[in-house]
C-alpha cells in the first residue's frame, strides 16, 4: 500500500511541482537575503555614525554631560547608553579598538551577542558610550521578519495550491482509468465526460473513440463467431444426414451416387471455408509474408481469365478487355486471387449470354475494373458486401462462403490500394480496384 502511495501519479505530480517551487523560493530568498542585507548594514552603520557624531558635538561643543547627552540622543529605534547599562554584556575589545576608541573613532560590531544585532561604541571624557538598534524595530531585524514572512507564506500557500491543483489535474486521469477498469471488465458503454480543450479533454475523447470501436469491434467479433457456427453447421448437418442415409440399404445406385456427391460437396464447402477463414486471419494478423516483386500486371489478369474459361463460356458471356501494358511491383500471388475472385464473382452474377467487360489503365494511377451486366446489388447489399460471411444473394450462392470479398480487401489494402463497388438492381456492377503505380 505505502509502495503504491509513493508511486502513484498524484504523490509524484505533488513532490515535482513542490520541489521545483522550494527551489525557486530558497534561491530567491537567498538571493535577497545576500544583495539586501549589506545595503541594510551599511545604512545602520551609516546611521549610527551620524548619531555619534551628533554625541560628540553635544559633549564637546555644548559641554554637555555624557549621560545628558546619551539621554537626549535616544530613540525608540536607536539607542544611546553609557557603559553602566551595559555591565550585564560581556563585550570584549582588542587593543587596536581601544586604541581606536582613545582616538575619537567609533568602533562597530556586528553580532556581538545573541542579543544585539549591531553596536557602535565610542569614547568620550573617559565614558564609553554604547550605540545600538532596537531590538525589534531596527531594519535588520525587520528585513529577517519580512524574510521569513515572504518564504513560509508562500510555501504554505503553494503547498495549498499545488495539492488543489494536482488534485484537479489527476481526477479525470482517475476517472479514465476507472472507466478503463470497466471496459477490461467487458462494459463497453462507459463514456468519460469531457471537460475543456485541454490535452486531458483530448485524451478522453481519444478513450471514448477506443471504447466505441472497441463496442464495433466486440459486436463483429460476437457476430463472427454467430457467423462460422452457421457456416460450418449448415455442411455438417448436410454430411451426418446424407451419411446415415447411406447407411439404408434399400437405396437405389441413383440415389447413392447423389448422396455421396452431395457429401463431396458439402465437404469441398467446408474444405474451403476451413482455407478462407485461415487466409483472412493471416492476412490480418500479418503472418503472410508479402513477397514485393516485378511483374506484368496485365499478363496475370490474361491468365486469370484463361482460368476461369469454361464458366464464363458455360453462361455464353462476350468478353470485352481492354488491358495496357502495367508492370507492377507488388504481392504477385495475392493479388492473382484478388482478380481471380473478381472474375468468378462477375461471372457467377452474370446472365446468360451477357456482356463481361474488363480494363486496366494506367494514368497517375493503376486501375482495373471488372464490370458485368448481372443482378447488381441494392444501396444496402453494397454497403455489406466486403463483409465476412454477408452473401448479397443468399437464394442464389448457396455453394459461396461469403468470404471471398472480404480477403480481397484485406489484399488490396496491404497493398495500399483502393476497392470501390458500384451497382445497380438488374444492371450489373461494377468493382474498381486503384493501385498507386
Amino acid at each position: 500500500m505505502k509502495r503504491k502511495v509513493l508511486s502513484s501519479i498524484y504523490t509524484r505530480f505533488i513532490s515535482l511541482f513542490l520541489g521545483a517551487f522550494l527551489i525557486t523560493i530558497i534561491i530567491t530568498a537567498l538571493f535577497t537575503h545576500f544583495t539586501q542585507l549589506d545595503n541594510i548594514k551599511s545604512f545602520l552603520n551609516t546611521t549610527v555614525e551620524y548619531r555619534a557624531s551628533s554625541l560628540k558635538d553635544l559633549v564637546n561643543e555644548q559641554g554637555i554631560s555624557v549621560q545628558e547627552a546619551s539621554d537626549y540622543l535616544s530613540s525608540a529605534d536607536l539607542k544611546v547608553s553609557t557603559a553602566q547599562d551595559f555591565d550585564r554584556i560581556e563585550i570584549s575589545f582588542s587593543q587596536e579598538e581601544v586604541a581606536r576608541m582613545e582616538n575619537g573613532e567609533t568602533i562597530f560590531k556586528i553580532h556581538p551577542n545573541n542579543r544585539i544585532l549591531i553596536l557602535g561604541v565610542l569614547e568620550l571624557n573617559g565614558q564609553r558610550v554604547f550605540i545600538t538598534p532596537d531590538l525589534q524595530n531596527n531594519p535588520i531585524s525587520q528585513f529577517k521578519k519580512f524574510q521569513r514572512i515572504t518564504f513560509f507564506l508562500p510555501i504554505l500557500l503553494g503547498s495549498i495550491f499545488i495539492v488543489f491543483a494536482v488534485a484537479m489535474v489527476v481526477k479525470p486521469i482517475k476517472r479514465i482509468s476507472a472507466a478503463s477498469k470497466q471496459v477490461a471488465g467487458g462494459d463497453f458503454d462507459v463514456q468519460v465526460e469531457v471537460k475543456g480543450k485541454d490535452e486531458i479533454a483530448d485524451l478522453s475523447k481519444n478513450f471514448n473513440l477506443m471504447v466505441k470501436e472497441l463496442s464495433a469491434k466486440e459486436y463483429l467479433h460476437k457476430d463472427f463467431v454467430s457467423n462460422v457456427s452457421h457456416e460450418f453447421k449448415t455442411p455438417i448437418t448436410s454430411l451426418i444426414g446424407y451419411a446415415k442415409l447411406l447407411r439404408d440399404r434399400d437405396l437405389t445406385a441413383e440415389e447413392k451416387n447423389d448422396y455421396t456427391n452431395i457429401i463431396i460437396s458439402e465437404s469441398e464447402r467446408l474444405s474451403n471455408l476451413s482455407s478462407n477463414l485461415l487466409k483472412l486471419s493471416e492476412l490480418g494478423n500479418g503472418v503472410i509474408g508479402f513477397k514485393s516483386e516485378r511483374f506484368e500486371l496485365d499478363e496475370q489478369i490474361r491468365d486469370s481469365i484463361l482460368l476461369l474459361q469454361n464458366s464464363w463460356e458455360e453462361k455464353n458471356l462476350e468478353l470485352d478487355l481492354e488491358l495496357d501494358s502495367v508492370s507492377f511491383i507488388g504481392d504477385k500471388e495475392l493479388l492473382y486471387q484478388v482478380w481471380l475472385n473478381l472474375i468468378s464473382n462477375a461471372i457467377k452474377y452474370s446472365n446468360a449470354g451477357g456482356k463481361l467487360t474488363i480494363t486496366l489503365k494506367k494514368n497517375e494511377a493503376i486501375t482495373v475494373e471488372v464490370i458485368d451486366q448481372g443482378i447488381g446489388m441494392t444501396k444496402s447489399e453494397q454497403e455489406r458486401i466486403f463483409s465476412r460471411f454477408y452473401k448479397a444473394d443468399k437464394s442464389r450462392n448457396t455453394a459461396g462462403t461469403g468470404l471471398g470479398l472480404t480477403i480481397v480487401k484485406e489484399i488490396v489494402e496491404l497493398h495500399r490500394a483502393t476497392i470501390e463497388v458500384e451497382s445497380q438492381v438488374g444492371r450489373g456492377s461494377k468493382f474498381r480496384v486503384t493501385l498507386t503505380s
